[in-house]
């Protein structure tokens, strides 16, 4: 069995995590699934709030980096007021 570079590990997923994405994709997801799938995502696929290192490899950090950049951007953007990101667009906000 080959073994896969850490940098692409994902931790496992359940089979709730998979219903859950599944349903967002589609607009079907219950609120709970959103959360879920949101979840899934900053956790598990983009690894946000993980440290982004691996020892001797300069390639997997850098791919890691990446991977919570995503990560970043869309907490970014769920914390931030709309009027903050968008300042020109918005006069007000409700």
């Amino acid at each position: 069995m080959k073994t896969i570079p850490q940098a692409l590990q994902v931790a496992p997923v359940t089979i709730e995590e998979t219903l859950a994405l599944k349903a967002l994709g589609q607009g079907e997801a219950t609120p709970f699934q959103q959360k879920l799938a949101l979840a899934l995502i900053m956790k598990k696929f983009s690894r946000a709030y993980d440290i982004p290192f691996i020892e001797g490899s300069s390639d997997g950090s850098a791919f890691l980096m990446g991977r919570g950049f995503v990560g970043n951007r869309i907490d970014l953007h769920l914390k931030q007021p709309v009027s903050a990101l968008h300042p020109d667009e918005v006069k007000n906000e409700s």
